[in-house]
């Protein structure tokens, strides 16, 4: 910033562009593992549920030891993990619709954990064609979520999201420290009512997708 006749300027003539924009690059078995480890360290000294009513700490003890989900959120989310990288179409727009528009505010629940989900997809590639082309025909078609929703969700498909969820799913995607990784994941638990945490259960369904692939 410089003064212009006692007038503050500011120029951006140095200023380096932020891109919204995911790209995505591979990931070994050790770090999806390791990634994983320290999400979940994170989330479990900070303990919350999502929009949804799901106990994170719950679904994940369910859901790594082959549990049986009672509930019917905790068993589409699993559906979800075995039909998202298949060419399985309704069986992916079945599980979409139960997802999409599902929960409370401007961006409901549902399409935060899909957000989440499609910001690793974004990152290294966990959905197929199918699961892509599904959720953009549905979107395009039918009055499924919020217009907030829709939106983000629509920037999604393209690998394009806020500056939070880009620095959050870049770092669980490559190589960071737990002290890299707490002051990203704290900043977005901070969004919204349930935003935040919804979003990164979806990115913790994404890592759990990438894990399955990798298996």
């Amino acid at each position: 910033m410089t003064f212009d006749n006692g007038v503050p300027f500011i120029s951006l003539e140095n200023a380096v562009p932020f891109s919204w924009e995911l790209f995505s690059h591979e990931m070994t078995s050790q770090e999806v593992s390791d990634n994983l480890a320290m999400l979940v360290s994170v989330l479990l000294t900070e303990p919350r549920i999502t929009g949804l009513h799901i106990d994170i700490e719950s679904f994940l003890v369910t859901y790594l030891e082959k549990g049986t989900f009672v509930d019917s959120v905790g068993q589409h989310i699993e559906k979800l993990l075995t039909v998202l990288d298949t060419s399985g179409a309704a069986a992916i727009e079945t599980e979409l619709r139960y997802l999409l528009g599902r929960g409370k505010g401007l961006t409901p629940s549902g399409d935060d954990h899909l957000v989440g989900l499609l910001a690793i997809h974004a990152a290294t590639g966990v959905v197929s064609e199918t699961f892509i082309e599904t959720i953009k025909l549905l979107l395009q078609s039918e009055s499924l979520t919020t217009d907030i929703g829709k939106e983000y969700l629509l920037y999604a498909i393209q690998g394009k999201f806020s500056s939070s969820v880009v620095g959050l799913s870049s770092a669980l995607t490559q190589k960071p420290d737990i002290y890299m990784l707490k002051p990203l994941l704290l900043e977005l638990l901070d969004m919204g009512h349930s935003s935040g945490i919804d979003t990164i259960f979806g990115m913790l369904l994404g890592l759990l997708a990438r894990r399955r692939k990798l298996e």
